[in-house]
């Protein structure tokens, strides 16, 4: 499979829109895809580091570069430093005759016209978009900070057969976080080590005056690691702060926070990818928008209590800050609460949904393994799905004091199997078998990625092989009358509906073993 992407970083875009790309570029090409960027030249471009990486890039001539303003502009199109036009056509230049499987688009510049522009040079399209304020021309949308998966935001805006992949279930996080959330100890003490990070250009400046508000003797028994960015244009001053202050360290170009963020008790940085990297570790966070396209999710997580919101870039001074981390630092039960309701944001997976997504796995590489204590967010996200609330006895969402007494009582009964079906180690979908005398009881469910592949008949009959060693002559299954296509699966599976099965609620369907 041939994948090219068109994404660009600078002094002025940031560097965020290319890294997630690089991470979404690592994994496809795991999966044997080849993988080709085409990126601007502007100033902070990070060409280098993704040939270092090796992998192939082209690079297009800039001729006027975006100014470097420390406002929240929204002139996006700007950012492609030509037109539009001159954009797709030199795209289509550099893609030649190629005519790769998938184009992936990730920059505000661009548009439906580019888009379609590009359409007959290229299999499908997928757009990274987070700011839903134009018409896209594609056959895939990620938004990963559409934070509630509201799809009224694109609808008018995409083609009605355009997939949506909404939410920070999708957030493309470099893997290795998702390695050090299994291995992270609950935050249970108040902050003794901060990290603060506000991306790779900071052209806010707020890193400086993070380390201004820092100084305070109030705060200077916190031990700070700095990163400082690759294209930040304060370097030396930083580094001059930095050796002013004591118990502070410097940290330049890295390949991922996680190790630094594992180690952290609080982080003072923007939104954009990187909440969703302190989210996945369950690292609480005083947060500042930079951008405007960052507001809503900062918003929206600050009243779920998933991080400590500060507002905008210009509402922000150093006594605003120093007041905010004074108040935090120490107040150990507000720290343990924002840690685990972050931690539930999002679990690192992200990218290899969205790969499982544009490559799809054959079947036979489906396998179940027994449910873990570290699933339970797992089914949290799967029992509120929408289609599985949709489809359940109970529509109404479960709360998670609710979900944690039922999976802790379900995991550790004795008279039921928890069972969490994989594709390339990638979760998927579940199925339980509660037992009662010589009956067992079935409920399952996939993924909404997983659907429509024909897998929730394959993932029953995987059940009912596991099961057939337990003492039970018969099982069981209920399913709405609404719901045609579990109906169906189940009868795929050797399932038959049961005589007078229907009342106002379900269907009943029996399997004899």
């Amino acid at each position: 499979m041939q994948v090219v992407i068109r994404v660009d970083a600078s002094q002025r875009i940031g560097t965020g829109h290319l890294v997630r790309c690089k991470t979404l570029a690592e994994v496809l090409r795991q999966r044997g895809a080849s993988v080709r960027f085409i990126c601007r030249e502007h100033q902070g471009h990070l060409i280098d580091w993704l040939l270092k990486a090796d992998f192939q890039v082209t690079g297009l001539p800039i001729q006027s570069p975006p100014s470097l303003v420390n406002d929240l502009s929204e002139d996006y199109q700007a950012w492609l430093g030509v037109t539009p036009e001159q954009d797709s056509q030199e795209t289509i230049q550099a893609i030649g005759n190629n005519h790769p499987d998938w184009l992936i688009i990730d920059h505000y510049g661009i548009d439906q016209q580019w888009e379609t522009q590009l359409r007959p040079h290229v299999q499908k399209i997928l757009v990274i978009d987070d700011l839903a304020n134009r018409c896209h021309d594609c056959d895939v949308l990620l938004d990963q900070n559409n934070h509630l998966g509201e799809i009224e935001a694109y609808l008018g805006l995409v083609p009605k057969s355009c997939h949506l992949l909404l939410g920070p279930r999708y957030a493309l996080l470099n893997s290795i976080y998702t390695k050090h959330r299994h291995q992270q100890p609950p935050r249970q003490h108040p902050a003794r080590r901060l990290l603060l990070f506000f991306g790779g250009t900071d052209h806010c400046g707020l890193t400086s005056q993070s380390l201004e508000a820092l100084s305070s003797a109030s705060l200077e028994h916190l031990t700070v690691d700095i990163v400082i960015g690759t294209s930040n244009p304060l370097q030396s001053k930083l580094e001059q702060q930095a050796a002013a202050r004591p118990n502070t360290i410097v940290h330049y170009s890295r390949p991922h926070l996680a190790d630094l963020m594992s180690q952290a008790d609080l982080a003072l940085g923007a939104g954009g990818t990187t909440t969703w990297e302190r989210c996945c570790l369950g690292l609480p966070a005083l947060v500042v928008s930079i951008a405007n396209n960052q507001i809503p999710t900062c918003q929206a997580l600050d009243k779920v209590g998933a991080i400590a919101y500060l507002g905008t870039a210009n509402q922000v001074t150093p006594n605003i800050l120093k007041s905010a981390l004074i108040e935090l630092v120490n107040d150990a039960s507000r720290l343990i609460k924002i840690s685990h309701i972050a931690s539930l944001q999002t679990d690192g997976l992200g990218v290899h949904r969205v790969v499982e997504y544009l490559t799809p796995s054959a079947s036979e590489q489906l396998r179940l393994r027994p449910a873990t204590a570290a699933d339970i967010s797992l089914y949290y996200d799967w029992v509120n799905d929408s289609e599985v609330r949709r489809q359940s006895i109970k529509t109404a969402p479960v709360n998670w004091q609710e979900h944690q007494a039922w999976y802790d009582q379900k995991l550790s009964s004795n008279i039921c199997i928890m069972r969490v079906l994989e594709v390339n180690e990638l979760p998927i979908g579940q199925i339980r078998w509660d037992f009662s005398d010589n009956q067992a009881f079935m409920s399952y469910s996939l993924d909404p990625i997983a659907r429509g592949r024909g897998w929730a008949s394959l993932l029953i009959k995987m059940g009912i092989n596991q099961v057939r060693q337990y003492p039970i002559s018969l099982l069981s299954a209920k399913v709405k009358p609404g719901n045609p296509a579990s109906q169906a699966a189940l009868k795929r599976a050797g399932f038959q509906e049961a005589q007078n099965s229907q009342d106002n609620e379900h269907l009943l369907f029996h399997l004899s073993l």
